[in-house]
């Protein structure tokens, strides 16, 4: 394994998009990404060195005590959806 996402439970991991959210909400680069080298791979890695050595690299993207404000998921309600007709916002 050469990635790690760490998320929260409320972001569904097998949805790229809630993953992608929450690095992208909760993921301070500096702060919250880690990387490891010289460690062992893969024989597959194509990226890997001749000996087998690679990197590896894991992101922090739970939210932070100070994201308490921020966390909350705003979305439009299903039934507005339904009362909306695109094609009404469209050129």
């Amino acid at each position: 394994m050469k990635r790690v996402v760490v998320v929260d439970h409320d972001v569904d991991v097998f949805d790229d998009r809630q993953v992608n959210w929450a690095i992208a909400t909760r993921c301070q680069p500096d702060r919250d990404i880690t990387i490891i080298t010289n460690t062992r791979g893969s024989d597959l890695d194509p990226s890997a060195r001749e000996d087998g050595y690679t990197a590896k690299w894991g992101v922090d993207a739970t939210a932070k005590p100070s994201l308490a404000a921020y966390t909350p998921r705003h979305r439009v309600p299903p039934a507005v959806w339904q009362r909306l007709d695109l094609k009404d916002f469209l050129p």
